[in-house]
């Protein structure tokens, strides 16, 4: 075997291991859950948009529960094949790309940040990219059945990477039918499978009308700077090199949420671009330099998360963790961060059934995924009320099948009273929902440990 191959092999498994770890017991994001259960739903028979409710297309969910399936329906496959979709961004970009130090140290320090969807977003790009630029005959049908599958995973950046197709190409009809053709036929198919399950009112709804509400939540912070350099950069050179509109195009992956997690993903196809064309130019230490300052990115970006790891990391956690590598309960490795809430959601069901066993339970905490798999029942659309989540105009639709069930059947609420008068920017339950409950129920009054604090229960009675 050659040097090359044999470092190459290193080089992937120091990735894989980085990411891994990085997100399985360090990086300290509800979002990883939020991905997980769908993706653990789906393994465990539910109907995407059907049972439950989610934004982004079928292909990852779907995608990802056949691995649940297969090799165990638990967070640490989750990241496993998440942090392998890293390996594999590696490995295209190292193809086109030789100064593999820099590049090391970049996929390190930007992809540990969220390993979830996103990563398979960007997987897709690369493949897209690399497709496009390449001389391959059937290129353009294999681009069409790209594009068809980035479009039924991630809506907004589906259809803005479409468009180069027709700027590159509008001159020449018959490479654009060739991708419309390719295109129709598996997105016929995906569409064609939703609606044979029920699944296609909801996709609709949820992907599509829901994006409507979702602007809603625009954020933006600091990191949007960085978006604005390097769309400037990309348009500034977009002649010398035309196929930069696609990663122009892929930027607006970010929107409408501009903070750290989604601009990251949205520029480094630009930032790898930059590198390369620096390395091209012979500017020295290219490599040393970006690849301390990706040190320097992970370092910060890990001592800013210490005070969240060391209030949960205690060697009986470790231990739990051990005893549970079976992974019977839905976390597995992951219980070191929100063992807590996994904890506590133990203690809410016992309460919820020495107490209201025979009532319609609506968890509206952060808390609700992980309740209804502590509890062996299926998620469903109520447990994931965050703003933007629940289609056009979602929460006058929740609150009158809510009063409707409710009317003639017995029902539990639970809020967490924080999210109505402490709120923050990145607090997402919706408030006209949490404030219905609260002015046409009655709140419990019960000296019981999970009543404590600022969650509240609330009765129809």
């Amino acid at each position: 075997m050659k040097k090359e191959h044999i470092r190459t092999i290193l080089e992937c498994i120091f990735i894989f291991i980085v990411v891994y770890i990085f997100n399985a017991f360090f990086y300290n994001n509800y979002d990883h859950v939020i991905d997980f259960t769908h993706c653990y739903s789906i393994a465990n028979n539910a109907t995407i948009y059907k049972d439950f409710n989610i934004i982004v297309g079928p292909v990852y969910p779907v995608f990802i529960s056949i691995f649940l399936r297969v090799f165990g329906n638990n967070f640490l496959v989750f990241h496993i094949v998440n942090s392998s979709f890293v390996v594999g961004i590696y490995l295209l970009i190292k193809k086109h790309n030789k100064n593999t130090l820099a590049l090391l140290a970049i996929v390190c320090s930007a992809f540990v940040l969220s390993a979830k969807y996103n990563l398979f977003t960007i997987l897709l790009f690369y493949i897209i990219y690399y497709t496009e630029i390449g001389n391959n005959k059937y290129k353009d049908y294999i681009m069409g059945v790209l594009l068809s599958i980035l479009v039924f995973t991630k809506i907004n950046v589906g259809f803005f990477l479409i468009i180069p197709t027709f700027i590159l190409y509008f001159k020449k009809p018959k490479i654009i039918l060739k991708r419309f053709i390719s295109f129709l036929i598996p997105s016929i198919l995906i569409i064609l499978t939703m609606w044979l399950y029920g699944a296609l009112p909801g996709f609709i709804n949820y992907t599509l009308l829901g994006l409507i509400s979702f602007t809603k939540n625009a954020m933006v912070d600091f990191y949007v700077v960085f978006l604005v350099l390097a769309a400037i950069y990309v348009i500034k050179n977009i002649r010398k090199d035309k196929y930069l509109i696609y990663m122009l195009c892929y930027m607006m992956i970010s929107y409408p949420l501009f903070e750290s997690g989604h601009v990251v993903i949205g520029i480094f196809p630009t930032f790898v671009y930059v590198l390369d064309k620096l390395k091209q130019k012979n500017v020295k230490q290219t490599k040393n330099i970006v690849a301390v300052l990706s040190i320097i990115v992970s370092i910060v970006f890990i001592f800013s998360n210490l005070n969240k790891v060391t209030k949960v990391y205690k060697s009986e956690d470790v231990y739990k963790i051990m005893k549970n590598m079976d992974c019977k309960n839905y976390l597995c490795s992951q219980d070191i961060f929100i063992n807590k809430i996994f904890d506590y959601a133990q203690l809410e069901k016992k309460y919820i059934d020495e107490k209201w066993e025979d009532y319609r339970v609506y968890d509206f905490t952060y808390n609700a995924y992980i309740l209804r798999i502590v509890s062996n029942e299926r998620i469903n659309k109520y447990d994931f009320i965050w703003d933007g989540n629940m289609g056009y105009k979602g929460e006058d639709t929740y609150i009158e099948e809510i009063s409707k069930y409710c009317k003639n059947n017995k029902c539990l609420f639970i809020l967490d009273k924080t999210d109505i008068y402490k709120r923050t920017k990145y607090d997402l339950i919706n408030l006209k929902i949490l404030k219905y409950v609260e002015k046409n129920y009655k709140e419990v009054k019960d000296n019981n440990i999970v009543n404590k604090g600022t969650i509240s229960f609330y009765i129809n009675d």
